[in-house]
This record gives structure tokens, sequence and C-alpha cells, in this order.
């Protein structure tokens, strides 16, 4: 087999981008009930790792019915508090 990798590879920059994105099929396996008990602890993390590491970005696959699912599980304050997060990062252009 020839040698397909050229002779100066390693001397090479590269640059990688790893995007950080989720896809949410709530009914794929699961029901909608099942799946949506993840998304309290999930978006919690998001929050989290958005307000610690400022250069850190989220694809949310645009979908916003999983937005939606999550702030039907919250208590009024909660919900108030979430969505002023969401509208944040997402103005930062962090939560896309």
């Amino acid at each position: 087999m020839p040698n397909t990798v050229p002779d100066n590879f390693a001397s090479k920059k590269v640059t990688a981008h790893i995007i950080s994105h989720n896809h949410w099929d709530r009914e794929w396996i699961f029901t909608a009930k099942y799946a949506n008990r993840w998304l309290p602890p999930f978006f919690e993390n998001l929050f989290k790792r958005l307000e610690e590491y400022p250069e850190y970005r989220f694809v949310l696959d645009g979908q916003t019915l999983m937005i939606e699912d999550y702030l039907d599980q919250l208590s009024r304050d909660e919900a108030s508090a979430a969505k002023r997060a969401i509208r944040k990062y997402a103005g930062e252009g962090r939560l896309l």
C-alpha cells in the first residue's frame, strides 16, 4: 500500500474545530415524558458551563421545542431565570 501521508505532514499547522451541540428527538426511542426528565439537568449543566467558560458556545440544532419542554417543568420563578439565561447566552452568540 502506498504511503498517502505527505512527508511534511507533521510540520503542518492544523486547526481543528469541535462543535458542542445536540439533536433532540424526544420521541424517537423514548416517550416525551421520559426524555423530558433529562432536560433540567442538561440545561443546568449547560448554563453552568456557559457561565464558567466565557469562550464556550453550544448549538441547540435550531430546536426550540426542547427549550419549551424544559421551561414547562420549572416553577414560574425558575422559568423566568432560565429565560433570562437563554436570552443572555443567545444574545452573546454563545447559545445558538
